[in-house]
């Protein structure tokens, strides 16, 4: 330590307490985040968790999906097809006549 008093003109005692200080200061930062990172989030520690929901027993309906016969007439009015392929079409989905 005398030496580096010498060289430095005395500020190696400064130098010395300021490395001190930073080392200590880092040991106490890595000890508290060892501590938080050991307890979890702290905001669960502290305020009481929520009720999770039921679960469910099936998934809920989607949108209701057009039959074939929406979907025939559907594209007869946009003109995709013709009267004669919607009359051949629509008496296969009606089934023979009876």
């Amino acid at each position: 330590m005398a030496i580096l008093g010498y060289y430095w003109g005395g500020a190696a005692h400064l130098l010395v307490g300021i490395v001190v200080l930073l080392v200590f200061v880092g040991l106490i930062t890595a000890m508290v985040l060892f501590v938080a990172r050991l307890l979890g989030d702290g905001r669960r520690l502290l305020a009481p968790s929520a009720p999770s929901p039921p679960p469910l027993e099936r998934p809920p309906p989607g949108p209701a999906q057009p039959s074939a016969r929406e979907i025939l007439d559907r594209r007869l009015a946009s003109g995709e097809i013709t009267l004669e392929r919607y009359d051949e079409v629509r008496a296969k989905l009606d089934g023979p006549p009876s």
